[in-house]
């Protein structure tokens, strides 16, 4: 008997083809789930473009699955049921999507859409109820944090995905030797901030800092910050605050390790 191999659309606003500077967290993770999906399943990728010449090409990738470009859209995501047709299942980072085909078309088509904050629970709850629709197939969550999250909102069952870490990588290193790597103090307790600078509350972290300063009566805490797009030089912007930029992939666990707390200082809801 012939083994038929299913068909999985992954989509999402910011994917990653594996190559070039990662954009961001969620795009390793979407391109890590259809790397090991397509170890089992006919997998594409499928991204947005604004380049005409590129639009609707497909290119193999040696990991084992494929690239799918569509044209650029100015209005949220209507996808056409010739392009829908062609999946047996679609993995969704965007709310709007399977409920913009399904009500734009006569197409059921089975998909998956990944809850990875409270914000996003939030909006799919209001937009599942606005339009009385229980027209999902599977919810997935990383934490059972997120589960309970939901549960307040939404009465229903939600699968619970630990996110995956590569321990091989992210591991435990000597304190010192991470700190004499990057040039952080050996003498400072060390707040650490890693992630999008667009993310990161300054004014809150700084004035969190100051009060904890104030609270224990010490001098010796330092803010370390890395994040954003460019590459720069350690900027020691006070003499309690350093800005690494853009840290290298393999720079990240000398970070991590070099820091006393991991501080995230935000006043609204994070993914994760």
């Amino acid at each position: 008997m012939m083994h038929v191999r299913r068909s999985v659309a992954i989509m999402g606003w910011t994917l990653w083809d594996g190559r070039g500077r990662v954009p961001n967290g969620a795009a390793i993770v979407t391109y890590e789930l259809t790397r090991r999906l397509s170890r089992y399943f006919d997998c594409e990728m499928i991204f947005e473009t604004s380049d005409h010449e590129k639009a609707w090409k497909i290119k193999d990738l040696p990991e084992g699955f494929r690239v799918r470009f569509i044209p650029r859209m100015k209005v949220p995501w209507h996808l056409s049921e010739d392009l829908l047709s062609e999946y047996d299942m679609i993995h969704i980072w965007d709310t709007s999507i399977p409920f913009t085909y399904r009500l734009s078309s006569n197409l059921l088509l089975p998909h998956c859409y990944t809850l990875h904050s409270a914000i996003s629970i939030m909006d799919w709850a209001a937009l599942a109820s606005a339009l009385y629709i229980q027209g999902y197939d599977m919810i997935s969550l990383g934490s059972k944090c997120l589960a309970e999250a939901l549960k307040k909102v939404w009465n229903t069952q939600a699968s619970v995905i630990p996110y995956g870490v590569d321990t091989e990588f992210f591991k435990p290193m000597d304190r010192e030797e991470c700190r004499e790597h990057l040039g952080i103090p050996h003498d400072k307790v060390i707040l650490g901030y890693l992630g999008r600078i667009s993310k990161l509350d300054v004014i809150l972290a700084y004035e969190t800092i100051r009060e904890i300063k104030r609270r224990l009566g010490r001098e010796d805490m330092m803010l370390i910050v890395a994040g954003g797009k460019r590459s720069v030089e350690p900027i020691n912007v006070r003499d309690d605050l350093i800005y690494f930029g853009y840290l290298r992939h393999e720079e990240l666990p000398y970070f991590l390790n070099s820091c006393d707390i991991f501080f995230n200082p935000t006043a609204g809801a994070r993914e994760g």
